[in-house]
């Protein structure tokens, strides 16, 4: 992108005959941010223009800061903000042709707690008298925009936040329909139902064996909660990996049914070979097993017609066995589909 900037690139670090030549042979997938860069560029000028962007607890556009520094926000319960999102989407299309769309900061996230430039007025939101309780949080509008916002139609931010990723998915599932190619959507929000548009991934994890193992419960939750095509960042996001940690990581991550290596640009470079031979000879066995296994895995989505699990716990598949119901293999070992068993190391 050019400065963080939605729905553009880079040209003279990414010239787009290049692009062409990848794209051309290649499944390209770009990282869309839902925050919307303040500038007079196109995105934000043609969003102004038709209304879209959320506005603060006074009815002003709201303010927040995100990677390409002042943003706003599309407000995708305004009628107008499906056609806007779909006509940036092929501002950029018409420069680079993708075959997906990562959908990332769409909680929506904000570098601010709440508003960077408060409203004035009635701009707090006060626990006490505006949620029925607490949901265990000193701040929950920590790293996110005021609960007190306004959405098309008078709805508060607070009684729809888990819904605007859900919204912002059918949208870019809309457009990528349009152009005739099927629906690969992965975004880090999402909500009850959002599985109809897309599929997950379960965000900034650590570097960690707890989080390696907690992975595994994270992937059963989603499950659960109707969204099959999921999974963690592999050797973990933040925080340094080690070359032990990230060897038993492709182990597993290799099976998630959505498998990423990612970390954060503050530490230590996690590719393969960049953690030396055992990570990398962990990493081309496990990830060649995965590739051997793919018709398979892809034959248990379509068997199961997004209803039901695709990676679940075992006694899931075995009822009545009451030895795996202990949390020494409840919380780590799976079954995909119902006839393939896996006990990672997850310590």
């Amino acid at each position: 992108m050019i400065d963080f900037e939605d729905f553009t690139i880079d040209e003279s670090r990414f010239p787009l005959d290049e692009m062409k030549k990848i794209t051309d042979q290649k499944q390209y997938i770009p990282i869309i941010d839902a925050g919307i860069k303040v500038n007079d560029g196109e995105a934000y000028n043609e969003g102004k223009k038709r209304g879209v962007f959320v506005n603060d607890a006074n009815g002003k556009e709201l303010r927040g800061s995100v990677w390409p520094g002042t943003t706003t926000f599309v407000d995708f319960f305004h009628p107008n903000s499906s056609i806007y999102w779909q006509d940036m989407l092929d501002t950029l299309y018409q420069k680079v042709n993708f075959s997906g769309v990562w959908l990332d900061m769409n909680e929506y996230a904000n570098f601010c707690d709440g508003y960077c430039e408060p409203p004035g007025g009635d701009e707090g939101f006060d626990y006490s008298k505006d949620l029925p309780y607490n949901p265990g949080s000193d701040n929950i509008e920590s790293h996110t925009i005021g609960l007190n916002a306004t959405h098309y139609g008078g709805l508060k931010e607070a009684d729809v936040h888990a819904f605007a990723a859900m919204l912002e998915t059918e949208a870019t599932a809309g457009f990528l329909k349009r152009k005739g190619l099927r629906p690969f959507i992965i975004s880090r929000a999402s909500t009850l139902g959002s599985n109809h548009y897309g599929f997950h991934w379960t965000g900034d994890n650590g570097a960690s064996w707890d989080f390696l193992k907690g992975s595994i419960a994270d992937n059963f939750n989603n499950q659960l909660w109707g969204i099959q095509m999921v999974g963690p960042d592999i050797c973990g996001f933040a925080g340094n990996t080690t070359e032990e940690l990230c060897a038993r990581w492709y182990q597993i991550g290799a099976l998630y049914p959505f498998a990423r290596s990612h970390n954060s640009n503050n530490t230590v470079s996690q590719e393969p070979y960049a953690l030396g031979d055992v990570v990398l000879q962990s990493a081309k066995k496990n990830l060649l097993l995965r590739y051997s296994m793919l018709k398979h895995y892809y034959h248990i989505f379509v068997n199961q017609k997004g209803l039901g699990t695709i990676f679940k716990p075992l006694f899931f598949a075995f009822t009545n066995d009451h030895n795996l119901y202990i949390d020494a293999i409840a919380d780590t070992q799976f079954m995909i589909g119902n006839n393939l068993m896996a006990a990672p190391i997850v310590e």
